[in-house]
């Protein structure tokens, strides 16, 4: 369904993907993993024509979207989610999601309200607040289901779980899990929640600037991670006394004492970035 083959991406003068290919078919759902600033958001923004300068090919059911818009990318059936949600503050999450309907509307079939309160069930309650009174959760199920308006067949997120409660992200799991078996969405999530991520897809590319390092299903990640964890540290890091840690930062200590989230992304950040370290070899990443 979407296919990138050859991508590189550039702001200004600054090469940032090289070379990425990647590809997701109809209801599958793919990981696109990588650390902070790997060109995960970038990947998703120039497939959405959104930013960057890029070369290569971007295909999407067999179109070539290299001289399109994103208003005309989404009327093809590609619903993006932004890592910043992109809401309308003083709109009332009703109109929110009537901005996507009548976006589309006449250009192709849309989702009823009652249909997406019924992935969403909470935003139903909620639908006479305004974006700005809602919680980041609430936020984030907002995004999501105004994506769902034109009927997608594919959805691009980015980030979805950024900062967000574990009970809110195990209720957007099941809705986005609930999409892909009952109605066919594909899925290209750009996460480092490795937990959210392997959760909801099969496939798994890592990339690490702007470098394709690994691709395969989802199961020869895991077992690698795990071939990772089980890994004893080598004599020379264990000779010696154990030095005390440096002293954390205030930020560190504000983050671990009120947002205990920022503590729960840490496991993540150091697999992916153990993985890179292992398995992100030269030959790996191509010419």
């Amino acid at each position: 369904m979407l296919e990138v083959h050859g991508l590189d991406a550039y702001y200004g003068t600054s090469h940032i993907l090289h070379g990425l290919r990647l590809a997701v078919g109809k209801g599958q759902g793919v990981a696109l993993l990588g650390r902070n600033g790997a060109g995960k958001s970038t990947t998703l923004k120039a497939i959405m024509a959104l930013g960057p300068r890029w070369d290569g090919a971007i295909t999407f059911q067999g179109r070539s979207l290299r001289s399109l818009r994103a208003y005309q990318i989404a009327r093809l059936g590609v619903g993006y989610v932004p890592e910043d949600r992109r809401i309308y503050p003083d709109l009332s999450v009703d109109d929110n999601l009537k901005v996507g309907l009548v976006a589309f509307r006449r250009r192709r079939p849309t989702m009823s309200l009652d249909e997406i309160w019924s992935w969403f069930p909470l935003l139903k309650d909620l639908r006479h607040r305004l974006g700005r009174e809602l919680s980041g959760g609430e936020q984030q199920m907002l995004s999501i289901a105004r994506s769902l308006a034109g009927r997608p067949d594919l959805m691009l997120l980015d980030e979805p779980t950024e900062g967000l409660a574990p009970l809110v992200v195990q209720s957007l799991s099941e809705a986005i899990g609930g999409l892909i078996t009952e109605v066919g969405v594909g899925l290209l999530l750009a996460e480092q929640n490795l937990r959210f991520a392997l959760r909801l897809t099969e496939h798994v590319f890592v990339i690490d600037g702007g470098h394709l390092v690994f691709e395969g299903g989802r199961e020869e990640f895991s077992r690698r991670v795990d071939e990772i964890e089980r890994t004893p540290l080598a004599p020379a890091a264990r000779a010696g006394p154990a030095l005390p840690p440096p002293p954390a930062s205030w930020p560190e200590r504000f983050r671990a004492r009120h947002r205990p989230q920022y503590a729960a992304k840490l496991p993540n950040a150091l697999a992916i970035g153990a993985f890179i370290r292992q398995f992100g070899s030269a030959e790996q990443r191509g010419p």
